[in-house]
């Protein structure tokens, strides 16, 4: 069973696609620049993945 991972606790890579979630939505998303805070996610709303959206409210993540 995969588990929600807090990003309290570990953020993944940059630029690798998962999934994450904002205690409403869940995201197809990925982190444009890898810093050791939850600062920005871009959001994935085309289906060929042309981003246009961040936000920094992301609690958990889950690899794809």
């Amino acid at each position: 069973m995969i588990q929600w991972i807090d990003v309290k606790c570990q953020l993944p890579d940059k630029l690798i696609p998962v999934l994450a979630w904002d205690t409403q939505r869940i995201y197809l998303c990925y982190r444009p620049i890898d810093l050791e805070y939850n600062e920005h996610w871009t959001i994935c709303l085309e289906s060929d993945c042309v981003c246009n959206g961040c936000t920094g409210a992301i609690t958990h993540w889950i690899p794809l």
